[in-house]
C-alpha cells in the first residue's frame, strides 16, 4: 500500500468516527424529543412540522454520510425486509406523487421510517450506547406520565407550553384546542399528557412502557407498572385498553415461572391490577363510564370502524391492481378504516405492502422474544401490544408514533446483538 493509501485511510477514519458519534447524539436527540415532547413544532399547513421529526431527518442524513464514510450495514432477514418494504413504498409513492394523490403520512410511517430502524439497529454498537437509549426511555416515561398528573390535576391549558407540550398552531386555535383533537369522551377529556390526544398516548405507551419494565429495578417495577396501567385506563382509548390487556398477559399470564423472579413478577401485575382498579372505577368515574358504555355490537365493529373497512375490501376486491398495490391514488374506493393500521397499509401499498410489514412483526417479534436480553426482550413485548393494540387503533400515521416504532425496533435489535452484558441489560 502507498503512502497515499495509507494517508487517505488515515483522513477517512476520524471523519467516519466523528460522522458515527454524530448520528448517534441525534438518535438520542431524536429519541428523547418524540418520547418527552413530540409535538413541539408547528403546522405548514394541515402538516405538522415538530422538533422530533426534524431531528429525525437530520439523524438520517448524517448517518448517510456515516455509511458512505464505510460503515457496513448489518443485512439481517428483517432489515432486508424492512428495506424491502421502504423500497417498495417509495416506488409506489412516487407513483402517488405522479397522479398528484400522495400523502405525507404514509411515505414518513413506510418509506422514511424504515430507515429510521437500518439507522439505530446499525449505530448503535456499544453496550454504553444501549444503556443511554434506554435511560432516555425511562426518563421519558417518567416525564410524560408525570406531566399526565399535573395536566389531569391543573387543567390541561395550566401545564400547556405553547410550542413545545403542545403544537404553537394547534395552541392558537382556542382555549379548548385539545377537544378539537377527537379527546372528548362525554362532558370530559381523554387524557393525552404531551400527545395532544389519548389514543395516541396510548400506543405510544404501549411501545415504550415494557422497555422500562424490563431495565428498572426490582423496587421500581410495581410503581412503574401502576403508573402504567393508571394513565393508559384514563386515556380512555379502548386501542390501548386492548393493548394494556395483552400487554399483561403475554408478560404475566402466558409465560411460564421459571424463576423465582418471574413468579413475583406476576404478583406485581396482580397487585398492580387490584390498586389500579380499585383507583380508577372508585375515584374515576369516566372510566367506567367509557368501558361500559358501549354495546357489545359496538365494540365488535371496533368502534365503529369496521363498517367502513368492509366498505374498503369490497369496493377493491374485484380489482387485481387496487388489491396488489393498493388503491390509493389508482383506483376509486369506498370506505378506509385510516385508523386500523393494517388496512390503511393496505390502502396505500396492497397486500404486497400489508404482506411485507406482517413478514417484518412477525421475524422481529419471534426473535426479540427468544433473547436474552433485557431491552430486546422488552422491545419484543412493546411491539407484540402495539400489533395487537393496531387492529383498533395504531397511530401509525400520526408524529411520534411511526419514528418511535422504527427506532425502539431498531434498538431492540442493536441489544440483541450486543455480544456482551451490560449491567441492566441481561434477564434476571
Amino acid at each position: 500500500m502507498s503512502w497515499r493509501a495509507n494517508a487517505s485511510l488515515a483522513e477517512v477514519q476520524p471523519r467516519q468516527s466523528l460522522t458515527k458519534r454524530i448520528a448517534v447524539g441525534l438518535i438520542f436527540a431524536s429519541l428523547a424529543v418524540n418520547v418527552v415532547v413530540p409535538k413541539a413544532g408547528v403546522k405548514v399547513g394541515d402538516v405538522p412540522v415538530t422538533a422530533g421529526t426534524i431531528i429525525c431527518v437530520l439523524a438520517l442524513i448524517v448517518g448517510l454520510f456515516a455509511f458512505l464514510a464505510g460503515r457496513r450495514i448489518n443485512f439481517t432477514p428483517v432489515t432486508t425486509l424492512i428495506m424491502l418494504l421502504s423500497g417498495y413504498m417509495g416506488v409506489r409513492s412516487l407513483i402517488d406523487w405522479m397522479l398528484g394523490e400522495v400523502r405525507i403520512e404514509y411515505v414518513w410511517g413506510l418509506v422514511v421510517g424504515p430507515m429510521l430502524f437500518v439507522l439505530v439497529s446499525n449505530a448503535l454498537t456499544t453496550s454504553r450506547e444501549i444503556e443511554i437509549a434506554v435511560k432516555i426511555l425511562v426518563v421519558g416515561f417518567v416525564l410524560v406520565t408525570a406531566y399526565a398528573v399535573l395536566q389531569y390535576i391543573l387543567g390541561v391549558n395550566a401545564v400547556a407550553i405553547p410550542g413545545i407540550t403542545v403544537n404553537l398552531t394547534d395552541y392558537q386555535t382556542g382555549a379548548e384546542w385539545y377537544l378539537q383533537k377527537h379527546n372528548r369522551v362525554g362532558s370530559g377529556s381523554k387524557l393525552f399528557s404531551t400527545y395532544q390526544n389519548g389514543n395516541l398516548l396510548g400506543v405510544n405507551l404501549l411501545l415504550i412502557f415494557p422497555v422500562v419494565y424490563e431495565v428498572v429495578r426490582r423496587q421500581w417495577k410495581l410503581p412503574a407498572l401502576v403508573a402504567f396501567v393508571a394513565v393508559a385506563m384514563l386515556t380512555l382509548s379502548r386501542s390501548a385498553w386492548l393493548g394494556v390487556a395483552a400487554y399483561l398477559a403475554f408478560r404475566f399470564v402466558f409465560t411460564k415461572s421459571a424463576t423465582a423472579a418471574a413468579a413475583a413478577a406476576r404478583i406485581f401485575a396482580g397487585i398492580a391490577l387490584i390498586i389500579a382498579g380499585a383507583a380508577l372505577f372508585g375515584a374515576f368515574p369516566q372510566v367506567t363510564d367509557r368501558l361500559f358504555g358501549s354495546n357489545v355490537d359496538y365494540l365488535t365493529r371496533l368502534s365503529g370502524r369496521t363498517p367502513r373497512l368492509t366498505q374498503l375490501i369490497e369496493s377493491t376486491i374485484t380489482n387485481p391492481i387496487a388489491v396488489f398495490f393498493g388503491p390509493q391514488g389508482i383506483s376509486e374506493y369506498e370506505g378506509g378504516a385510516y385508523e386500523i393500521t393494517y388496512a390503511a397499509v393496505y390502502l396505500a401499498g396492497g397486500l404486497i405492502a400489508l404482506a411485507l410489514l406482517v413478514a417484518i412483526l412477525v421475524r422481529s417479534i419471534h426473535g426479540l422474544l427468544k433473547s436474552a436480553d433485557r431491552v430486546a426482550l422488552g422491545v419484543g413485548f412493546g411491539i407484540t401490544v402495539y400489533a395487537v393494540a393496531s387492529f383498533i387503533e395504531g397511530g401509525f400515521w400520526l408524529p411520534p408514533t411511526p419514528s418511535l416504532f422504527w427506532m425502539i425496533l431498531g434498538l431492540g435489535f442493536a441489544a440483541a446483538a450486543q455480544p456482551g452484558a451490560t449491567l441492566s441489560a441481561r434477564r434476571g
